[in-house]
């Protein structure tokens, strides 16, 4: 096994027979900036969220290989050299890291958006904040290695991808969206917007990878919330947005040290969605 990539928040491991491993730490990272304070707990609430919902997902193939995550291939890690004090304590790695097929990427994130709320807003002020879209927008972007990821039309990725295969995403995000919402209404939670991302297995087919509606990669608010009216109370990743707007974090700034109410607070709202969605 050998290291071969470090993202914002997930080291990837490469394994035998087309298997990656992939590691959520407790990293945060916002505005393309990763933030030197750990929000303890953060890699495995993703993951498992990410689990719930790939095993939800029977209609559509995707890169988490289950059935292969056995006791004897978690024991095979135990004397890694690669494992943190952290990541050796019992059950902590395999909490924390899903083992997946490895295929080609698709360069381009496939963005929905069931509601005018963030980045939408920016360049739509005459929206109204939840204004909700029917059907759902579909809004791919560029997926950067570094800097920002760039909004293309349709017709961008149309041309890079081919018709068929463009379309293909296109559709597979939008029923994706819609099974989401579906079963995070269920939840008492409304699925706000999301991001996909996508890569063929070695024999062309389209496959979901990466995470999947965790609240690192999709807005939620509470059903509730909604319901009276309450805007500023996403459980996601927007709340540490807000925090860094709020401060006057932008572009060219070092990141900082999180304050410790702050790191509860997103601890909290990532919890909050974990239980909604995998409680009975």
């Amino acid at each position: 096994m050998k290291q071969i990539g470090s993202g914002k928040v997930r080291e990837i491991f490469e394994l035998p027979k087309n298997r990656l491993l992939l590691v959520a730490t407790d990293r945060i990272s916002a505005y393309d900036v990763v933030f030197p304070t750990p929000i303890p707990g953060k890699g495995k609430i993703l993951t498992q969220i990410s689990k719930f919902w790939f095993h939800q997902i029977s209609f559509m193939k995707h890169h988490w290989r289950e059935e292969e995550e056995t006791k004897e291939f978690w024991n095979s890690l135990k004397e890694a050299d690669w494992l943190t004090e952290e990541w050796r304590k019992e059950a902590d790695l395999p909490n924390r890291s899903m083992l997946v097929e490895k295929g080609k990427v698709i360069p381009f994130e496939c963005i929905v958006r069931g509601y005018a709320f963030g980045s939408y807003l920016k360049h739509h002020p005459e929206v109204a904040p939840m204004t909700p879209f029917s059907p759902p927008l579909f809004t791919p972007t560029t997926k950067a290695v570094e800097g920002h990821d760039e909004k293309v039309d349709f017709e961008v990725m149309e041309k890079e991808l081919g018709s068929s295969l463009a379309h293909a995403v296109r559709q597979a995000s939008l029923e994706l969206f819609e099974f989401g919402k579906y079963i995070a209404r269920s939840k008492g939670l409304v699925l706000v917007d999301t991001k996909f991302e996508f890569a063929l297995d070695p024999d062309g087919k389209l496959m979901l990878i990466d995470e999947i509606f965790t609240p690192d990669s999709s807005r939620y608010f509470l059903k509730e919330d909604i319901e009276k009216g309450k805007m500023d109370s996403s459980m996601d990743k927007q709340y540490f947005r807000q925090y860094l707007d709020s401060v006057g974090f932008h572009d060219g700034v070092p990141p900082m040290e999180i304050p410790e109410e702050v790191v509860k607070e997103i601890q909290r709202r990532y919890q909050m969605v974990y239980h909604r969605l995998t409680s009975s």
